[in-house]
């Protein structure tokens, strides 16, 4: 966290981000990241690092999850809990 920013820093292995092949056929070890926070779906991550901006004061479970080109996830995924003052 960076006051109400929330700083994503994705460590992946064998894996490469692709937005432009988003919607396209699926190539094992390729595509993006889906962010939820509080169960709902709020951004699909294309890189290493991603900020979400002013996440509103309270306790938020955070998930990201690797999904291939068609969104079908990979069953990779990282959850944690994170609090903003």
């Amino acid at each position: 966290m960076q006051g109400r920013d929330l700083i994503l820093q994705l460590k992946t292995e064998h894996f490469r981000f692709s937005q432009a092949k988003m919607g396209q056929d699926n190539v094992y070890g390729e595509g993006h990241a889906h962010l939820y926070v509080d169960g709902r779906k709020v951004a699909k991550i294309f890189g290493h690092r991603y900020v979400l901006p002013d996440l509103p004061p309270g306790t938020h479970r955070i998930k990201v999850e690797l999904a291939h080109h068609d969104h079908t996830p990979y069953g990779v995924a990282q959850t944690l809990d994170v609090t903003v003052k």
